[in-house]
């Protein structure tokens, strides 16, 4: 939950009022670039996004004087604790982007929070038999419109998410995966304070399924991280440094330079890691791609397995597990047919007669 699962992006910190109006991003919802022309950012956005989310938040609030306060004040609490969670994930910085910082990622915490204000809003709304149809189309007209930019940026041409061709490398690098799908492929970014960000690729390239988030957040470079670092510093650099017994240990076959930033100090470095590169008589140069320039290692290199072995037995105990609970989940949903009993009788037989309906006798 803390360690922000996924690949690193990195993230803007919003400010607690947007964090309450539930917007994990400090844009308002899309609305700060949509109106980038009328001048309102700083001015007009707080109040308006306020004004937006009123209906739902009254709703929500008004939910704890109904017959189901309790149920109402539980979503409300659940509310706070998302929102709670949120402001402390903005605090919390445990993983970075090339050379930047982020902190972990508030959306998943904030939906948490926007669901329980959603069931206290639809339990306030029905504390209004008549009204609740003009309340809740209010409501969730107000709530349309506020995240209106962010449904229509995809049409907008707005959206950070853009398609691909689908290869995280080049071709030319695809096209030598597919003889040897444990080829590596030395990715060297320049970062914009001078720096090298460095990660090794293997086969096509990296996947959802091989990030890790325990590694994206180690305290310290593991051995073969720092020999990595050491590597990358070192070709991106004029050194006496013999760079072949790490390349043949690593299994890198291709080193790929992406291209640098618009930055001054990302384009020296880029510079100055291209003209070492190209100059050194290890690479041949294969040219520009659509990731950058790629350079071909012309030495032999050990063929190194994706995978440790431990990583490859926890896998196959994950499929074991998966298989079991699976299975026993089959073997008790399958119908079993009734059994049969024999009827009993329950009569208790009674040596005399009862009374109950005896006429009553005067004595």
């Amino acid at each position: 939950m803390f360690a922000d699962p996924g690949v690193p992006t990195a993230t803007p910190a919003p400010s607690a009022l947007q964090l309450a109006i539930g917007q994990p991003l400090p844009d308002w919802n899309g609305w700060l670039s949509a109106t980038a022309p009328l001048g309102l950012g700083s001015a007009v956005l707080p109040v308006a996004m306020a004004v937006l989310a009123l209906p739902v938040a009254a709703s929500a609030l008004g939910a704890v004087l109904g017959h189901r306060w309790t149920l109402a004040g539980t979503a409300l609490v659940a509310a706070l604790l998302g929102y709670a969670t949120a402001f402390g994930a903005t605090h919390l910085a445990v993983t970075g982007v090339g050379s930047t910082t982020t902190i972990v990622w508030p959306g998943s915490a904030l939906s948490v929070m926007a669901l329980a204000l959603v069931i206290a809003a639809c339990i306030g709304i029905d504390t209004v038999p008549r009204a609740a149809p003009v309340v809740g189309l209010v409501a969730s007209v107000f709530a349309a419109v506020a995240v209106a930019p962010a449904f229509g940026a995809f049409y907008l041409d707005r959206a950070a998410i853009q398609p691909t061709s689908g290869r995280v490398l080049s071709a030319y690098v695809n096209a030598e995966a597919q003889a040897n799908p444990d080829v590596g492929t030395l990715v060297v970014q320049p970062q914009t304070d001078g720096s090298l960000a460095v990660s090794l690729e293997r086969g096509q390239g990296s996947t959802l399924d091989d990030q890790s988030t325990l590694d994206a957040t180690a305290l310290s470079l593991s051995r073969s991280g720092s020999r990595l670092a050491t590597l990358a510093g070192n070709l991106a650099s004029r050194s006496g440094y013999d760079p072949e017994p790490a390349l043949r240990e690593l299994g890198v076959s291709f080193v790929l330079l992406d291209d640098a930033p618009d930055d001054p100090e990302a384009r020296a470095v880029h510079d100055r890691a291209a003209g070492a590169i190209g100059q050194n008589a290890l690479f041949t140069s294969i040219g520009e791609t659509t990731n950058g320039a790629l350079f071909h290692y012309e030495g032999d290199v050990d063929r190194t397995s994706t995978g440790s072995a431990a990583a490859k037995a926890t896998h196959v105990l994950y499929l074991v597990v998966i298989g079991i609970v699976f299975g026993a989940a089959a073997l008790l949903a399958v119908p079993t047919a009734p059994r049969r009993r024999r009827a009993t009788s329950n009569v208790i037989e009674a040596d005399e007669p009862a009374t109950t309906f005896d006429e009553e006798r005067d004595e």
